[in-house]
This record gives structure tokens, sequence and C-alpha cells, in this order.
């Protein structure tokens, strides 16, 4: 009798057991996803009929501070910030950030006013609280405050065959066909080097306190704001483009010519000193004209770039 009391207690016992295993069991999944929902929530930035923007972009260069204010009412620009804004994927931070470089948000809708601050290592300040954002965001957002710039944006009637080749006998007379193939190989390697350039780098280049001039202009190695180190070849920066066009300026032997190649080498230096973007596709144009229209007259390629790269049906002007 003694031993079926004290089974029937264990079976009781073991009954309650599992019915609060199974109770707090489902109270945990419950908490979870109720927290899970609140993560949904506070990790994304959700912005509604957006009307106007105001960025103020605060930096520091040559040891003080600027701002640069932007007052957006372009439908296009805003939804692209918005765009930008929404698809971040967003990390609570417990160290508040001491960024020189940053940018301060305040964007309208008909009701409300909605204010954040972008960081230059991608944090964002919203509500008093920081968070992680995805790795280019503050780059992608000076680009889109910035002008844009096309690489082969031209509407001029390309130059016939005859002008051409009347130019080209002109820059390359007087030169051996070792000399020639020599200018041939150093502008073309001239071009790609500067295409690839622009095409990669111009959202780095668009301000000229951007620690990235460092690295496309004589392939320093530099820290980001995010801590990652980047290193490019010496073969693949704007001091590469600015040695074969002088290489090519001693070779030519036609004055005009010469001269004109070191106008470009002269102007692709100040631009590098001066951080100038704008000034970079100006030079681009120049020697684009002279590498297809010019000096390697049909254009060709060996290793053909991709496609957008090419500007093959495009001319800029240049004339001798």
């Amino acid at each position: 009798m003694k031993k079926l009391v004290i089974g029937i207690i264990i079976i009781i016992v073991v009954a309650l057991l599992g019915t609060m295993i199974f109770f707090l069991t489902k109270n945990d999944e419950n908490i979870e996803n109720i927290n899970d929902d609140l993560s949904n929530i506070e990790n994304k930035i959700i912005i509604e009929n957006a009307t106007k923007i105001i960025c103020k972009n605060i930096y520091e260069e040559n040891a003080s501070q600027k701002e640069d204010l932007y007052n957006i009412i372009n439908q296009d620009k805003i939804n692209k910030i918005i765009e930008l804004l929404e698809n971040q994927e967003l990390n609570k931070l417990y160290e508040n950030t001491s960024e020189e470089n940053y940018i301060e948000i305040k964007i309208y809708n008909n009701e409300e006013e909605k204010q954040l601050t972008i960081y230059e290592n991608n944090s964002i300040k919203l509500s008093e609280t920081e968070y992680q954002a995805n790795s280019e965001l503050y780059k992608n957002l000076i680009s889109i405050l910035n002008p844009t710039y096309y690489l082969h944006n031209s509407d001029l009637e390309l130059p016939s065959e005859e002008k051409c080749v009347t130019m080209q006998e002109k820059a390359l007379s007087g030169l051996s066909e070792n000399e020639r193939k020599e200018i041939n190989t150093k502008l073309r390697n001239a071009h790609t080097t500067m295409e690839f350039l622009l095409i990669n780098g111009t959202k780095n280049l668009k301000q000229s306190n951007s620690i990235y001039w460092n690295l496309y202009n004589e392939a320093e190695i530099i820290t980001e704001p995010t801590g990652e180190e980047l290193e490019f070849s010496k073969d693949s920066c704007f001091r590469t483009v600015a040695n074969n066009i002088i290489d090519i300026a001693n070779i030519i032997k036609d004055e005009e010519t010469k001269e004109i190649f070191n106008s470009i080498y002269e102007k692709l230096n100040k631009a590098m000193e001066n951080k100038d973007i704008a000034e970079l596709f100006e030079i681009h144009k120049q020697i684009h004209d002279f590498d297809y229209w010019i000096i390697n007259y049909p254009a060709y390629f060996d290793d053909a770039p991709a496609p957008d790269w090419e500007g093959i049906e495009t001319y800029f002007g240049t004339k001798m």
C-alpha cells in the first residue's frame, strides 16, 4: 500500500513538472516572438511621404570645420535618399560615436519632421540612440548629395575618317615605328586606368577632404573609417596616368601635340593636388579623344573593357 501511494505521488509530481515546463517554454517563445517583432520595428528606418530634405554636411578640412548645406526638394533625389536610408539594417551601438565628419538630416512631410545624423564610420543617431548601419552609407549619401558625373556624355557628331587621319598624321609626325607603338600603348594604358578610377572611385572623391584621394592619387595605403585597410597597385592610380602622359609628351615631336600633352599633364597634377573630381572628368575627355579619334584611330581593343566603359561612339570635340 505504501509503495502504491509513493508511486501515485511520483506520477503527480512528474505531471505537474511537465505542465510547468510546457507553459514556461511557451512563455519563452512568446517573449522571443515579441522581441523579434520589436527588433524588426527598431532595426529599420521607415519614412513616408517625404516632401523636403535638408542636409547639413559637417566636415574637417585643412584643420578647420566646414559646412555644406543642401535644401532638397527634387522628388527624384528625395526618393534616392529615402531608399538609401530605408535599406539600412540597424544594429544598436553601446558606445557613442565621436566622428569629425557627419551629416545632419531633417526630413519633412506635411505633418512632422524626422531628424537623424549619419557619421563617416556609417553609424546613425536616431532619437538619441546610435546604430551601426551598412558599410557604405556615408559615401553613398555624399554621392547623392553632390553632382552626378557622366563618363561618356556627349551628343557631338563623330569626326570623319579624313579628319581623324589628318590629325593622327600631324600628332605622330617624325616618329619611328617603335616610338609610335610606345605612344599607342602608353595612351591606351592612361585612358583605361583613368576610366577604371573614375568609374569605381567617383563616389569616394566627391569631397576634397576625402581620405580616398590619397589612395586614388598615389596608391597610398589608407585606413577607412570602418577600420579596414585599402591598398591599390602602383599601376592603378592617377599618378600612373600622369606618368604615361608626360612620357608621351617627351616622345612626341610635333610641337602643338607636345604642348597639348604637357598641358594635360599640368592640369592632371593640379586636379590631383586640388582634389577636384570635376576637373578629372574634363581631363578624361581629352585623353579619350586622343586615344580613340587621333593617335590610336581607328579605336581597337586588345582586351575589350566592359561595354559601358568603351565610349566608342563618343566624341568630346578635341581638335588640333
